[in-house]
Formats: C-alpha cells, sequence, structure tokens
C-alpha cells in the first residue's frame, strides 16, 4: 500500500486522553466532566472564521468524533448494545487520497489500515458549499457515481458504496434540559410534522442523549438556520418610513397567527410565543422552541406512539390546556396568565403574538430613542398586566400605547382585528376583568377567528378566501359559538399548505 500515514495532531492527543478518560471505570461525574473536555476540544468550534468546504468539512469531522465520545462514555453494560466502530476520518493534508484518478479528498476509511489511500475508503465524502434544496444537480450526481466506482474498481469485493454528501445548508445543534414528566420537543416537532404544519423549522435530527438525571431529560435537535428576528428582517427592507414598515409586518404577523391556529387544531399550543421564538427566513416567518408546547385534551396527536418512541410516560404530563404553571416570557404573556391564570387557550398564544408584532414595529423607528412605551415596559408582571388592561379598552389610543403612533391602512386593520377578537366579547370590553380576574374564563371564539384568517386572505395576501359556509365572507362579526377544545376545521383541510 502507497499511501502516507496520517501524523497525529494535537486535537488527536488530546482527544486519545478524553477516550482514555471515559473508558476507565468511572462516575457519572467523571464522564460529564471528560465530556466537557471533548466539547472544549471539538474543531468544529475552530471553523467559526472559515467559509465554504473548509467550514462544512470541519463540522463533520467535529460531529464524528462527538458522537464517538458519546458513545465511549456509556457503561460497560450500555456499550454492548452498540457494534464495534470500525472507521475513522481520513483527514490530513489536502492532497488527494492516492489510487485513484478522481479528486477524493475527504472520506471515511477503515481504522486498521488508515492510510490516504483508495483501498481504505469505505464512504467517500462529496462537498458542495452551495446550498442543494430538493433534488441533487446532475454535476454533482455524477461525480458521487464516479467516486463510487472508483472504490469498485479498487475494492472488488465490496457489494456497495455508499456516498456521502454534505452541502451548505447552515444547521444548528440544540441540547435541551426539561424535566421527565415534561411533553419532549422532539416528539412535538414529530407531531407538528405529522399534521403537516407550515411555518415550523425542518429538524434533521433529532434523540435523547440521558433519559432520566436528577428528574431531567436531555435530548439534541439539529435543526435548519431560521433566520433572522422579526425586528431584523424588518430593518432589512432598506425603507425607513413608519407607514411602510408597519405594512411589512402585516404578512409576517398573519403567518405567525395562521401557524398558531393550525396547531391548535392539531391540538398543539405553544405557550412561549415571544420575540426570541418568532424567526424570519426568505420572507417566511419560523416559530422555533416548541419545548414548552403541551397536547389538548382532544389532540389529534398519537400520544401512545410518542410514548413509545420517545420514552415519555403519557400519565406523569398534564396534556391539556389546563396546565397551571408560569411557561412563557414575561414581556410577550398575555394578561391572565400574567397575573397567574391556570387555564390557557389559543388566544394566549395570539395575544403573545400581537405584542411580538407590536414590539417589532416600534423597534423599526428611527427616532424610538431606546425609551420603552408604557404597554412594553416590565417593572413587574402584574403591574404589566393591569397597564395593557388599561390601554387596550381605548381603540384609538393602544397603539400609542405601544409606541406606534401611526401605521399603514392595512397593518391598523389587523391590529384592530385582533384586538376585537382578543379583547371584547358580546361587544363588552374583557381587558379589565383579564387583569384583575386569574379564573376569568376566556372562550375560544373559533368561527370568528376563522374568519379573520379568510378576510388576512383577501386583504393581506389577495387570495380568494376560503370559509367554513363557503360563502365569501362579508366583515367580521362576534360568532355565538364559543368553543373550548380543538375541533378539526373545514378551514384547515381545504386551504393550501401556505409557507
Amino acid at each position: 500500500m502507497d499511501g502516507v500515514a496520517v501524523q497525529p495532531t494535537l486535537a488527536d492527543n488530546t482527544r486519545t486522553t478524553i477516550e482514555a478518560e471515559l473508558t476507565r471505570d468511572t462516575t457519572a461525574d467523571d464522564r460529564v466532566h471528560a465530556h466537557l473536555k471533548c466539547f472544549n476540544s471539538f474543531e468544529a468550534l475552530e471553523c467559526i472564521d472559515l467559509e465554504g468546504e473548509a467550514a462544512l468539512i470541519n463540522n463533520f469531522k467535529g460531529i464524528l468524533y462527538m458522537a464517538r465520545h458519546a458513545i465511549a462514555g456509556l457503561s460497560s453494560d450500555e456499550r454492548k448494545m452498540w457494534p464495534d466502530n470500525l472507521y475513522d476520518y481520513l483527514f490530513g493534508s489536502d492532497d488527494q487520497i492516492s489510487g485513484q484518478e478522481h479528486n477524493i479528498i475527504h472520506a471515511v476509511g477503515y481504522m486498521k489500515h488508515i492510510t490516504r489511500h483508495i483501498s481504505s475508503v469505505h464512504i467517500p465524502i462529496v462537498v458542495q458549499p452551495a446550498t442543494i434544496d430538493d433534488e441533487i444537480p446532475d454535476s454533482v450526481f455524477g461525480e458521487m457515481a464516479d467516486y463510487a466506482h472508483a472504490i469498485w474498481t479498487c475494492q472488488s469485493t465490496r457489494l456497495f458504496v455508499p456516498v456521502l454528501l454534505i452541502h451548505g445548508v447552515q444547521l444548528s445543534l440544540v441540547l435541551a434540559w426539561a424535566p421527565v414528566d415534561q411533553l419532549p420537543e422532539s416528539a412535538v416537532y414529530d407531531a407538528l410534522k405529522a399534521a403537516n404544519i407550515p411555518n415550523i423549522p425542518l429538524i434533521i435530527d433529532s434523540g435523547i442523549i440521558i433519559e432520566n438525571s436528577f428528574g431531567y431529560r436531555v435530548e439534541y435537535l439539529l435543526i435548519e438556520d431560521c433566520g433572522i428576528s422579526l425586528t431584523k428582517y424588518l430593518l432589512t427592507q432598506s425603507h425607513w418610513d413608519m407607514k411602510w414598515m408597519s405594512d411589512n409586518a402585516a404578512k409576517p404577523m398573519s403567518q405567525i397567527v395562521e401557524c398558531i391556529y393550525n396547531a391548535w387544531n392539531a391540538g398543539i399550543l405553544h405557550r412561549d410565543i415571544s420575540a426570541s421564538n418568532i424567526l424570519v427566513k426568505g420572507g417566511h416567518i419560523r416559530i422555533i422552541d416548541w419545548g414548552s408546547a403541551t397536547l389538548l385534551e382532544k389532540s389529534s396527536v398519537d400520544i401512545d406512539a410518542i410514548e413509545t418512541k420517545w420514552l415519555f410516560k403519557k400519565e406523569t404530563d398534564k396534556y391539556n390546556k389546563y396546565k397551571p404553571d408560569a411557561a412563557g416570557t414575561s414581556l410577550y404573556k398575555s394578561i391572565p396568565v400574567l397575573i397567574g391564570a391556570t387555564q390557557r387557550s389559543i388566544v394566549d398564544d395570539i395575544e403573545s403574538a400581537l405584542y411580538v408584532v407590536l414590539e417589532s414595529v416600534f423597534k423599526t423607528r428611527p427616532d424610538n430613542l431606546n425609551v420603552e412605551p408604557i404597554a412594553l415596559r416590565l417593572e413587574s408582571e402584574q403591574s404589566l398586566a393591569f397597564v395593557r388592561g388599561c390601554c387596550l379598552s381605548d381603540v384609538d389610543y393602544y397603539r400609542q400605547a405601544f409606541g406606534i403612533p401611526y401605521c399603514s391602512e392595512r397593518f391598523a386593520w389587523l391590529l384592530d382585528t385582533f384586538r376585537e377578537y382578543l379583547f371584547v366579547r358580546n361587544g363588552e370590553y374583557i381587558g379589565s376583568k383579564l387583569a384583575m380576574q386569574p379564573f376569568f374564563e376566556r372562550t375560544v371564539e373559533i368561527q370568528q377567528l376563522e374568519r379573520i384568517l379568510d378576510l388576512i386572505d383577501e386583504r393581506v395576501f389577495g387570495k380568494s378566501p376560503v370559509s367554513n359556509t363557503g360563502k365569501k365572507p362579508s366583515q367580521v362579526g362576534r360568532s355565538s359559538t364559543s368553543v373550548k377544545a380543538p375541533r378539526r376545521s373545514k378551514r384547515l383541510q381545504s386551504k393550501k399548505r401556505r409557507r
């Protein structure tokens, strides 16, 4: 074999030391300490300033080694469940692997004879920094086929040759700690995907790392890059006119409410709608961080399947809308939740979305001087609830209380429409009751909400509305039907999926 053996680097020596620590009979604390050292030596952290192919391949190397160290950290009995690792990454110089006429530089090879030679290659790696969506371009597919053929030619006993394609989709690795009696976030994303809910992030991979550590579960999610905050998105539109900025916020707000509505129809309530959980990518909203989500009483989600897949005991979770805790971000909590209400529903999430959008539009004002308007000033949760209950009572003043003295007609219509839906019942303003009576039950006017969404299709997106009655709605009115549990809507069945 005429290849050149790879010389160990400083990072390799660090990994060898860590592997020795992990393979000893150590305590759980020792293994955690060794894993932290592994994270400190994670080569992907060194590629922050790298771009293109170098950044992609360094991230891949880091993930590969982290997975190996995670397995090494298992107990002796746990490790028996995993097959022996026979492969390693053929890293080293940028020279192509010898013994072949193609430009194979990166590959996964056999550990017993790691040399930069085609005979050692198990999986060739094709790296394409440009983002590839649903289809592989013919040129890339041809390159992958050439690599596979080269290995077949050299390794005559191979039955098949897998080829790994690494491309430039930006991803984030999320590690989540949550009580074991709380619904796993990965399970929520599974349920959202099964229900075809738009405007949620793409999950590449997810799983449980630690099932129970002192009452907490540790899970990971490999998630697509979801873009920028709503405020940054509005500021990137290169127009400083307040009316234009507010008008540009109408579509994102509509997408947020639509996503909340569709998830609620599937029996899933987010419960932590906040500015940090609303992102924009390519002009489309992404609602992230469903770790506080819960299932409603009449959810269409297969809770038994979740229990089996995610090691989750359904009887330990109060998966209904009556979950008496303080989930959420204070500045964006609904008025009832701010004062300790124990009943949560879709109206609370929509109210939170209203505050997110109002704050984002306010922050685009070139003259805001970092002075918080009264309705966005958090001194205590109780005082904020009282202030908002007062401010929202005046249909002509409330927008000024949120720092928006003027805005476009379309955005004003949208705000006024949702204000009425959230705080008016049977012609009476109920914001004051919500701010003073924790047990006041605000009904879910589902028919009114669906008419609003139909009107949004027409007035914001320019589409022909689809109503439950099949007739074109003329105006937003108060529904006589109060719904206290979700039901499958004809609207969800008839509307085309919108991103």
